[in-house]
């Protein structure tokens, strides 16, 4: 009997004592994830103060709003300052599919144009599709995000190179006109049960994990002594 308590003993102490080896490593990732929030929070607080001698430049965008079919009267109205997050989502179909195709298919839903604010197509390219002032609706990430969706399904492979950098240039530059800090990017799958932006965002490739370090860098060069200015 003594040498069973014994050995019983000894499972709980090692069940145990694995436990707080665990949790030794999950401190040691979350103090890793602080530092990192912290150095893009005043890298940003940099940029929002001019700490640098430059800004960061707002990236080529082409507002196509005009040539999508939308109801302008149906949209919801707010003020820019409602804007809490950066939303992230995938067009989960080909990454060539037009953009007013694109928009067609959200009316056949019921919204009253396209729900995305930005969509970056297969190439990089940026494409403003609404004003941040319009929303399709008022209420959760659609009506504190601005949204953005880059073009492609990525369930099986993360975006393209030119597509991630493009994303990180527009959300750097979005952080800064609207004074939020980094940790407000988010996928539109972490506020609602959906695929978008499809399953390598945090599984897989963990695409929001390569987004994030891009925008930081944008964030920081900004932030260093000869930036150009912009023109």
């Amino acid at each position: 009997v003594g040498q069973i308590r014994f050995r019983l003993a000894g499972q709980e102490a090692l069940a145990a004592q694995t436990e707080i080896d665990g949790l030794h490593a999950d401190i040691a990732r979350l103090t890793t994830d602080i530092d990192d929030l912290h150095r893009q929070i005043q890298a940003l607080k940099d940029a929002l103060k001019g700490g640098g001698d430059g800004v960061i430049l707002k990236p080529a965008i082409q507002d196509i709003t005009d040539q999508l079919p939308r109801t302008a009267k149906d949209f919801k109205r707010r003020q820019a300052d409602a804007i809490k997050y950066l939303v992230i989502n995938h067009t989960g179909g080909p990454a060539d599919l037009a953009i007013d195709k694109l928009a067609g298919y959200h009316r056949d839903r019921g919204y009253p144009g396209l729900a995305y604010h930005y969509v970056i197509d297969g190439d990089g390219r940026i494409m403003q599709t609404n004003p941040w002032t319009d929303t399709v609706s008022d209420q959760g990430y659609l009506g504190e995000g601005l949204n953005i969706a880059i073009a492609g399904s990525f369930d099986n492979d993360p975006p393209s190179d030119v597509q991630l950098q493009a994303a990180a240039q527009l959300c750097a530059w979005l952080l800064v006109e609207l004074r939020l800090l980094p940790d407000v990017i988010k996928g539109v799958s972490e506020f609602v049960s959906t695929g978008s932006p499809g399953a390598q965002w945090l599984k897989g490739k963990r695409y929001k994990d390569q987004l994030l370090p891009l925008v930081q860098k944008v964030v920081e060069d900004a932030a260093k002594p000869g930036t150009p200015q912009p023109p």
